[in-house]
């Protein structure tokens, strides 16, 4: 790949003879006589190679993704829209107010895909416009006369908008930009119509300059059906009644922002108010979901205050809206004070205890308003600019309200996630040389991008970052900017040099690898710490430069930390300690970005366990332990007192001392997280202790969290209890899909095949990926079923796979569970009496009708999804 940035000097080895006095020097970083001086090269010994015009090799440019050109300033939209639901097609007129950057002008070249234009009009002077449409998509328009930069012009465009093309990215599935759902009404869903801009998908419902570093304010007027409500950005400053069943809505934005963040959203929504400040934060929410409004949508008044006061800048826009829709092909979009959310965020109160996915997503889409909206990436290539600090907005507002430990959690998930991706994928943060703008939607910008962030809050320290994040956004309010906006705001607040750290983080690719050996010597009463870079992987800098804490924890309990700058491929570090310590730990608050590998002692990760205040090392302690076979009784009994509820929920999978049965039944009733509670009902399975029926039944009546009454109700099955199908015939009607998986796994291992129906009718009410679960467990139970119930069954799946209007989740899910209801034909009991083939026939029969799948199935995500089942391997 290109466009890398490398490190160009070798940094020199420091090794200390003492600890205290050279350490504090080192730290954040060295400020003298820290790089060697070049080494003088005789220009006789460089071997030059010249490639004349007319050799062979052929030599081509790197790829570099530039910001766009600005030859127009797009200063005002206003657009009047209607639709036809019939065509799902855009009735429109567009005014846009503009002005030559720089250079005059006497054409003006707008984005516009998949339109039929109608007429253009210069609004100033009434007069028509000559145009070109090129290849659909760019708008070329002819002035009457050549415009200045002191000149502003209005054009006016009378268009049909028909938003039909397809594509996407990891990120965002779909490219067309508006969709409508449930076009025709025939559907078992609501109606619907929403837009989702980013990348540069607005053009295809509006005509605008689609590039990142556009900006400009905002009217909307929106007509539809009177049962319809509308959102859009900015403030509704008049709703007119037709008198014909229709309703034109207004709405308007005053502050600039890129055309990308537009948002339409219209349908048949229950709009709950609250009140922060003077502004109004709204929550739209299809009717049933009305009374969990503020559950679906959790802390969000909070969380505006929050963000304001730690950022400094209160939140600058005129509203604050959210809103599910249906089928949406993102997870959630910050559409400037309109932001879209997918259905999977819907559930009760109860269905979202401890879930802890709503509030982060709240968080990331809110911090956008700041970074995003507010201040813009210029261009793709920066786009962690804007995903970085969304991203890092979770970690912080977790940090705030459930504790570093919980924190720490998810930056370790986030650290896994970037960790996986290197298999397949590494470029700079800052990627210029990216193929498809989509592919920066991606583990680098998000995952990396947050991760780099924690880094420099540590390294500056907490007022220096937040004070530095603050200038950045005063001084580019309602601009767009790159990487280097962002290093001067840090370097004018701290006063500090930080190119080095932005070029390594930033402009660089990867991150180190550090091997780490420690001894102690008795006699000299010093710890000696030699830190290795290793480097596997040529697209990573030479040496990365490390400001690296060590803690050393000693048998009275007391803790000493000590601050090193690692710049060399070796380094070595003395320490003068007066005894040797119980345990060492590199990096103590996990702050680094890297893999950092040492040999200990199965009594140091115990220590480690016992002593260490970051979550992130002892969970490490934890896996190491589990590791050397089953978890010592002394360490579960630590663990199971765990501040950090994941490492609770580990050591009683690890539990394995009856007598601890009681502390199992007592997390089962009154731990304070319910994945816990559940844990431990689950525990009580494993060690076999079927005793506890009482428990179970107490459980089912008095808990609040479906995922514990799930655990309870596998509990009942697990003993043998007759009330098991019982209460499971009580819970059919459930909206839960923890309860709706439990009924499942009930009914298909007692073989229930009068239930079947319960499984169909249940696949509706699904909105989340426990789907995917079910409908194998559907799929499993149809194949011991007679093959009239397997052959309607396929045929119930094949309508979900092969639907046109199903929803991403349902063709998934059920194209999943086809494929394992062919094997499990092909592995039935029936196949083994030869004698008898109609099950085999109907495997061969189902295995043709979900090849078929990949003939008429055109979304490549959905394809690549497909593609990794075992069937499709022809």
């Amino acid at each position: 790949m290109s466009n890398f940035r490398f490190l160009l000097i070798a940094l020199a080895l420091i090794s200390l003879t003492s600890c205290n006095t050279r350490i504090a020097e080192l730290w954040p970083w060295p400020q003298e006589n820290a790089v060697e001086p070049y080494e003088q090269v005789e220009l006789s010994t460089i071997e030059i190679t010249d490639y004349s015009l007319d050799s062979d090799v052929d030599i081509e440019l790197d790829p570099y993704q530039a910001a766009a050109d600005r030859n127009f300033d797009l200063i005002h939209t206003y657009l009047d829209l209607s639709f036809d639901w019939e065509e799902e097609r855009v009735i429109g007129t567009a005014q846009l107010t503009l002005s030559p950057h720089f250079y005059p002008s006497k054409t003006l070249l707008l984005d516009a895909i998949n339109f039929k234009v109608l007429n253009v009009r210069d609004l100033k002077t009434g007069m028509s416009l000559d145009f070109d449409y090129l290849q659909q998509k760019d708008l070329k328009i002819f002035l009457n006369n050549e415009v200045t930069r002191a000149d502003t012009i209005i054009v006016e465009i009378d268009y049909y908008a028909f938003p039909s093309q397809t594509g996407g990215s990891e990120a965002i599935t779909s490219d067309k930009g508006l969709f409508f759902i449930n076009s025709t009404g025939e559907e078992d869903k609501p109606q619907q119509i929403w837009t989702q801009g980013e990348t540069e998908n607005n053009s295809k419902w509006f005509p605008t300059l689609d590039k990142p570093n556009s900006r400009t304010t905002q009217e909307i007027k929106l007509t539809v059906q009177d049962r319809f409500v509308t959102l859009s950005n900015g403030l509704l400053i008049d709703s007119k009644d037709n008198g014909n069943g229709t309703r034109t809505d207004h709405w308007y934005q005053k502050q600039s922002h890129a055309p990308y963040l537009f948002a339409v959203v219209v349908g048949e929504f229950e709009k709950v108010q609250d009140q922060w400040r003077d502004i109004d934060v709204d929550y739209y929410v299809e009717p049933e979901f009305k009374d969990y409004a503020r559950a679906i949508f959790p802390y969000t008044v909070e969380m505006l205050d929050f963000f304001s006061e730690k950022l400094g800048v209160d939140y600058p826009w005129d509203k604050y809206a959210q809103v599910v829709v249906r089928d949406y092909v993102s997870g959630a979009m910050e559409n400037t004070s309109a932001v879209i959310f997918g259905e999977f965020m819907y559930g009760t109160d109860r269905d979202l205890i401890d879930v802890d996915v709503n509030e982060k997503i709240v968080a990331h889409e809110m911090m956008h308003h700041w970074f995003g909206d507010l201040v813009t990436c210029e261009s793709w290539a920066n786009l962690t600019l804007n995903e970085g600090f969304a991203n890092y907005s979770e970690y912080l507002w977790l940090e705030y309200k459930h504790g570093k430990g919980i924190a720490d959690f998810h930056k370790m998930n986030e650290k896994e996630v970037y960790f996986s991706s290197l298999s397949y994928n590494m470029h700079p943060l800052i990627h210029y040389g990216y193929n498809d703008k989509e592919d920066m939607f991606d583990a680098h910008s998000y995952n990396k991008g947050g991760l780099v962030l924690h880094m420099l809050r540590h390294l500056v320290g907490d007022e220096a970052f937040f004070a530095s994040c603050k200038k950045y956004l005063e001084d580019n309010a309602y601009t767009e900017v790159e990487i280097d906006e962002l290093r001067l705001a840090f370097e004018e607040v701290t006063g500090l040099d930080l190119n080095w750290f932005f070029d390594q983080w930033f402009l660089s690719s990867g991150q180190p690898t550090l091997n780490v050996e420690k001894s102690y010597d008795n006699a000299k009463k010093t710890m000696t710490v030699g830190i290795r870079q290793v480097h596997s992987n040529e697209k990573m800098p030479a040496i990365f430069q490390l400001p690296i804490e060590i803690d050393f924890h000693f048998k009275d309990g007391s803790k000493q930390r000590e601050k090193v700058f690692v710049n060399s491929l070796n380094s070595e570090f003395v320490f003068a300690l007066s005894e040797e310590p119980v345990l060492t730990v590199i990096d103590p608050e996990n702050v680094l970005l890297a893999i950092i590998q040492y040999n200990q002692s199965q009594a140091e990760y115990f220590k480690q366990l016992e002593l260490s205040e970051s979550f992130e090392h002892r969970l490490e302690a934890v896996r190491f332990l589990m590791a050397e076979g089953n978890l010592p009784a002394r360490a579960v009994k630590l663990a199971l007192k765990d501040d950090v509820w994941v490492i609770r929920r580990v050591a009683l999978s690890q539990l394995n001392n009856p007598l601890q049965i009681n502390t199992v039944v007592d997390m089962a009733k009154n731990d304070s997280h319910s994945e816990v509670r559940a844990a431990a009902i689950n525990t009580l399975i494993r060690l076999g202790d079927d005793k506890h029926e009482a428990l179970a039944k107490y459980v089912i009546e008095e808990e609040k969290a479906y995922n514990v009454i799930s655990a309870a109700i596998e509990y009942l099955v697990f003993s043998g209890s007759p009330k098991a199908t019982e209460i499971a015939s009580g819970l059919e009607s459930s909206n839960s899909p923890a309860i709706l998986l439990s009924v499942g796994k009930i009914y298909e291992e007692s073989s229930q095949l009068e239930k079947l129906a319960f499984y169909e009718s249940a696949i509706t009410r699904f909105k989340s990926y426990e789907l995917v679960d079910f409908l194998q467990i559907y799929s499993d139970l149809l194949a011991v079923a007679s093959n009239e119930q397997v052959s309607k069954g396929a045929e119930i799946l094949l309508g979900y796979s092969k639907s046109t209007s199903a929803d991403f989740l349902k063709k998934i899910a059920a194209t999943y569970a086809l494929n394992n209801l062919y094997f499990n034909l092909m592995d039935s009991d029936k196949n083994k009496d030869q004698s008898n083939k109609s099950a085999t026939k109907q495997a061969n029969h189902l295995r043709e009708d979900v090849l078929e799948i990949l003939d008429i199935e055109t979304d490549p995500v959905l394809l690549e999804y497909y593609y990794q089942f075992p069937i499709f391997m022809k």
